[in-house]
């Protein structure tokens, strides 16, 4: 890619990016032999030619479309700052709540390729880490690509047909993320894909990210236990033990306080209300006061559907 003739003519400083990294033997820490070991050392080696790659693609990118001035000394510092931003994130991902007045959906596929079946998740939850509403539903796919892709569109389908507003959704597969957000063609995925940013043009108010595994284990969990079949039919209403545990443990960087006896052995109890205190946000609390107000009707109704079925909207049919 660095001697790439489209990116050469679209980046004229290229050439002496390359030279600098070249005499950069100490950042790049490339070996003679071109033999690459095991161990953290060479993980960070590897990392560094990574950030260094990445921001050449991104300034050659600025560059062709933006025609922005290139500065390689200032793209080198940022594959620096980038590298280092990254060793400051701990290893330990948990759950991020989302702002005040928003409601966050997780989602997540289990599948197995061998059979094409396996079932989605989608859990939203308030900025306390309180669930509002879980569906999971069977489905028949040909890729976990696809899986993941029917699990962001669910979540979505389910927020216009209650007319939420303010959704943040959330998925760990980065693939689908950044073809959703740069329009970018997934061709086992291509309908789909269609359909969810035509669904999110309809929320007044609307965002999709991307996070790691480890920030959404309660959505992989319930998929999971979905397509064991062990879940009951209320599990939103009354978490599993395993559920619960979950939720605390995602639920740790907002402060808690739980008065309520503890199950011996466990340390939980499956009937335990978790309260929560968060510093205050500026911001309208009360747009999405419906959600409260119609909780119970809305709990209801997704209990009284015996045999959920993802379909879509008579709009994409």
């Amino acid at each position: 890619m660095l001697y790439c003739y489209v990116s050469g003519q679209g980046l004229h400083g290229l050439e002496l990016i390359v030279s600098v990294f070249q005499q950069q033997k100490q950042l790049l820490s490339l070996e003679t032999e071109n033999q690459i070991s095991r161990g953290e050392e060479d993980n960070r080696r590897i990392s560094k030619i990574g950030f260094l790659v990445w921001e050449i693609w991104k300034t050659r990118n600025q560059k062709v479309y933006q025609q922005q001035e290139i500065n390689p000394s200032w793209t080198i510092k940022r594959a620096k700052l980038m590298e280092n931003l990254v060793q400051k994130i701990t290893r330990e991902v948990r759950w991020r709540p989302p702002p005040a007045d928003w409601i966050k959906a997780n989602v997540d596929a289990s599948f197995k390729k061998n059979t094409g079946k396996g079932a989605i998740a989608v859990v939203y939850r308030d900025n306390r880490g309180k669930i509002l509403l879980g569906f999971t539903g069977l489905i028949q796919a040909n890729s976990v690509t696809v899986a993941e892709a029917l699990a962001i569109r669910q979540a979505l389908i389910i927020a216009n047909n209650l007319f939420m507003e303010k959704v943040l959704i959330e998925s760990d597969n980065l693939k689908i993320i950044q073809a959703i957000k740069s329009k970018s063609p997934i061709g086992e995925a291509l309908a789909i894909i269609q359909d969810i940013q035509l669904l999110l043009e309809q929320l007044l108010g609307r965002g999709i990210t991307w996070t790691p595994r480890e920030g959404n284990l309660l959505a992989h969990k319930v998929a999971r236990e979905a397509e064991l079949g062990n879940l009951h039919s209320n599990w939103s209403m009354q978490p599993p033990l395993e559920i619960l545990r979950i939720m605390h443990n995602e639920t740790l960087s907002v402060t808690q306080s739980d008065s309520v006896p503890k199950e011996d052995g466990t340390g939980f109890d499956v009937n335990q209300t978790y309260k929560f205190e968060l510093k205050k946000k500026s911001g309208n609390e009360q747009s999405w006061r419906w959600v409260n107000d119609n909780l119970k009707a809305i709990r209801e109704s997704f209990k009284e559907m015996k045999d959920l079925k993802i379909q879509r909207p008579p709009k994409f049919q």
